[in-house]
């Protein structure tokens, strides 16, 4: 996002004494202090201040990210390009949400033409028609937006045909299928193509489900995962040294 102002994910609030701004104090708990939740309006108290403060000074700088979490406090005054490299920070490290980011895409340019009544082979309707249709192909290709045909076609311009997308949201498409093309921003994707699966590589390189210690994937005695060579009388031999007879070793 190459100007982090026109981005609706960020809210800037000058004191943070403002009820349900932005999220409501259900949204933030109770910050663990009974009856007293993380947003109030302290009036001409300075309770909220006092929780970040150290020395008593202003201005308190306070960054709160996309998980409601302290992301950075700083004291003292911040440069406009501080302020900038920080906000860009945070907004570069929001997680891409299918249903918040990818489909409304979809809903403005794309459905016309390909819904369920249309017989273009490509449905966007919905997160599993784009990844489950029977003529998705290589539609998709999960972890590798270039060669992905949907990114192709928007990138080129091919598509949609009436109104080319903008860049920053051909951009959000390729983050998208580079992240796994996940429908929860906050998946990963498995060895396995499958977002929020357990498989993993194991020292073989070999793509198992779930604890990669179970797999019978081991070391040679020359130190090789998944080799053949074993411990003969004469030491460690290659496979085709059969037998314990150290004639020709």
């Amino acid at each position: 996002m190459e100007y982090w102002e026109n981005d609706n994910s960020v809210e800037i609030l000058y004191l943070l004494d403002d009820i349900n701004q932005p999220y409501s104090c259900q949204h933030w708990g109770d910050r663990g202090v009974m009856d007293q939740p993380m947003i109030i309006n302290d009036g001409s108290a300075n309770i909220i201040h006092d929780w970040f403060d150290n020395d008593n000074g202003y201005p308190d700088n306070i960054f709160i990210d996309h998980d409601m979490k302290l992301y950075h406090h700083e004291e003292g005054y911040l440069t406009p390009d501080g302020i900038n490299t920080i906000i860009q920070d945070m907004v570069d490290n929001i997680p891409v949400n299918y249903l918040d980011d990818i489909q409304p895409i979809f809903n403005t340019s794309c459905v016309s033409c390909h819904d369920a009544s249309h017989s273009t082979g490509l449905n966007l309707m919905s997160y599993s028609n784009v990844m489950e249709g029977s003529n998705n192909g290589d539609v998709i290709m999960q972890l590798d937006h270039s060669s992905s045909v949907l990114w192709q076609s928007v990138n080129s311009g091919e598509m949609p045909p009436n109104s080319d997308l903008i860049s920053t949201q051909i951009d959000l498409i390729a983050e998208w299928i580079d992240a796994g093309a996940c429908e929860n921003g906050d998946q990963a994707v498995d060895c396995d193509g499958i977002c929020g699966g357990s498989a993993n590589i194991d020292n073989c390189g070999i793509c198992v489900e779930g604890d990669t210690d179970l797999n019978p994937c081991i070391q040679d005695c020359n130190d090789e995962w998944g080799g053949t060579a074993w411990e003969s009388d004469c030491g460690c031999v290659a496979t085709d040294n059969s037998g314990d007879d150290c004639d020709d070793c």
